[in-house]
């Protein structure tokens, strides 16, 4: 099973296209939900400690604007993860922003 989420409507279509493009071996569920100010925990509360892996792999840096947003971004990535569990996030390199 894979769980997709994105803040957006379009986001959500992009993603189920490319999937839907892909072979697979598994199936997939897709949500538009913000993780950095929704409740997981209600929202998703059927996938609550299920998953091996969450992967962030686009616009984790936004989630970081205020340290409220980060909290809630980190704690619904907690709720998903099974014991064990593992978060890989990627975010652009700071200093590169700040040279800019």
């Amino acid at each position: 099973m894979k769980i997709l989420v994105d803040i957006s409507s379009s986001g959500i279509s992009e993603m189920k296209k490319a999937w839907e493009s892909q072979r697979k071996n598994f199936t997939s569920e897709f949500f538009e939900a913000d993780p950095s100010s929704e409740n997981f925990e209600i929202k998703l509360k059927e996938k609550a400690n299920q998953a091996d892996l969450v992967c962030c792999l686009q616009n984790l840096q936004l989630c970081f604007e205020t340290e409220e947003s980060a909290r809630k971004l980190l704690h619904n990535v907690s709720s998903l993860l099974k014991p064990g569990g593992f978060f890989f996030g990627i975010t652009p390199d700071s200093s590169t922003i700040w040279y800019e």
